[in-house]
């Protein structure tokens, strides 16, 4: 239902374009206009709004009417048929001015008609919607234009009698808010019009009358409207000159669109919407074999980036739901295509170079995908790790080897490294997965024994401390000495170190299916 009066008459053209669209929030949230029309959706459940016009809310009621999206440039029309409140029939739109003695000159339009292309456009964060091509695709014709001023006709130029032609407008909602602005495509006038006898002496302002300046509407639902008050105060619509009498446009406008010239017009209905936030996060998938053969997905069993495909596909990811515990598996033994790659722990001690190798790597733990209050979807585990085949490279030939830690005096199992409970997460980390001991600051204590001279100092328990970043590539989690020296990995009391490497990551829902490859894939919302 639309309630209100006529609207100003340069208004018309503003609901023109206004109409279309609907704030947008993003961004940190994007703002701005989208567009939307307002369609009868009686059999599809309950809707939003109870009118033709999406104008009066049918929450906690059974409305009939509901906004569908437009995507695309869209063909606008303008009237102010169906603004009386039965929203069946016309109310006129008017436009006035008062002289410099406060004496009002009303124009009264009983008919108005439009058309234009809008579009919608996104600039930064902020959505907007424009006239495209104006000088070409936009008119608007005001007919059946009266005034109350004794023995006065409106002659539009062009137009003529009772009818005035608005010269073409640009009309933009970038950085306006929730309103619309109105400015010539050229120059400084929007329209010309004269008043001139009628029967008798017109005493009304004489001579070619300019409008000049922009002006705004606002939007609600599938209506433009404006007072005359809010023009006159904002004072940037003016009679003759910018310094002339200001004008004031009051009423209201009805906005329709259609996506091409065989479809039905629909009336464009502006709401103010809360686009959600974009979110970015991390989730894990399992890589799993396709049913069949082809479409979209991976060419290896991986589900690396690198693999993609658009078709052909054998293999595609398959969803773990939020909050499910999933067993996993890490290795780096040989998948496929991918060769196993040692785990290469380096630190310079007391000018020395010192390299400890792991031919095998294990882990078992858990995981789960989660999402905390900002939205963001993270990845949080926990588990640990088992390095065999563990062997001093550098020093080399030096009689250096590797021994389990049992404690600061023992020495267990050589060649073999036992993490301590570790908890892995991405929440916070962009793209990468952040492993981290679960209580104190120890990733793993080992012994190195049986260094001959001049290396005597290396035989002793070395505990690597700190946190390590891997970036996921598919199932593949690759660790980089680089960044982990970086982020403050230490051996030996303080120590810089780095740790590289290629780990496959595996998981299950349940202990009744087998492991598949397990794919952290960055997502948005």
């Amino acid at each position: 239902m639309i309630r209100g009066r006529g609207t100003i008459f340069v208004g018309v053209l503003c609901a023109l374009l206004l109409s279309a669209f609907a704030a947008a929030g993003a961004g940190a949230a994007t703002n701005g206009t989208t567009a939307f029309t307002c369609v009868n959706k009686t059999g599809e459940g309950p809707q939003t709004f109870k009118d033709a016009h999406c104008k009066e809310s049918a929450i906690g009621t059974s409305g009939s009417y509901g906004h569908v999206a437009i995507t695309e440039s869209t063909e606008v029309s303008t009237t102010n048929e169906a603004t009386a409140p039965e929203t069946t029939s016309s109310l006129p739109l008017i436009f006035k001015w008062a002289n410099e003695k406060g004496e009002p000159t009303t124009l009264t339009v009983a008919g108005i008609s439009g058309n234009a292309t809008l579009k919608n456009a996104l600039s930064g964060e902020e959505h907007y919607f424009h006239l495209e091509n104006p000088a070409k695709t936009t008119s608007l014709k005001f007919k059946g234009v009266t005034t109350t001023t004794p023995f006065c006709k409106v002659v539009g130029i062009p137009g003529g009698e009772e009818t005035i032609e608005w010269k073409a407008m640009t009309a933009t909602t970038a950085g306006q808010g929730m309103q619309l602005k109105f400015s010539p495509v050229e120059g400084t006038v929007l329209a010309e019009f004269e008043l001139v006898n009628d029967k008798g002496e017109c005493t009304a302002v004489k001579g070619v009358q300019k409008v000049i300046g922009s002006f705004k509407l606002n939007p609600t639902g599938a209506t433009l409207e404006t007072t005359y008050s809010k023009m006159v105060t904002e004072a940037t619509l003016r009679l003759g000159s910018a310094t002339g009498f200001k004008v004031g446009m009051e009423g209201l406008i009805t906005v329709s669109g259609r996506a091409n010239k065989e479809g039905a017009y629909a009336p464009l209905s502006p709401t103010t919407v809360e686009t959600p936030k974009v979110v970015k996060g991390t989730t894990a998938s399992t890589c799993k074999l396709k049913a069949s053969e082809g479409g979209a997905g991976f060419s290896k069993e991986h589900c690396k980036p690198a693999d993609a495909v658009a078709s052909g596909a054998k293999y595609e990811h398959a969803s773990i739901a939020e909050s499910t515990k999933t067993e996993t598996r890490v290795s780096n033994a040989t998948t496929g295509a991918e060769s196993p790659e040692l785990l290469r722990l380096k630190a310079t001690v007391g000018g020395t170079a010192v390299e400890v190798t792991a031919a095998s790597v294990s882990g078992e733990g858990t995981m789960e995908n989660k999402k905390d209050a900002s939205g963001e979807h993270y990845i949080s585990g926990e588990g640990s790790l088992t390095l065999t085949e563990a062997k001093v490279t550098s020093p080399a030939d030096k009689g250096c080897r590797v021994y389990t830690a049992v404690s600061p005096t023992e020495m267990g199992e050589e060649g073999k490294v036992d993490s301590q409970p570790l908890t892995l997460t991405s929440t916070g980390q962009g793209d990468a997965l952040k492993i981290s001991p679960k209580e104190g600051s120890a990733l793993a204590k080992f012994w190195i024994a049986g260094c001959g001279a001049p290396y005597e100092a290396l035989n002793k328990t070395w505990q690597v401390e700190g946190s390590v970043w891997g970036t996921p590539e598919g199932a593949t989690l690759k660790l980089e000495e680089g960044i982990t020296t970086g982020a403050g990995l230490t051996v030996g009391g303080g120590v810089k170190a780095g740790l590289s490497g290629k780990l496959t990551l595996s998981g299950r829902a349940n202990n009744k299916e087998g492991f598949t490859a397990l794919s952290p894939t960055t997502v948005e919302t």
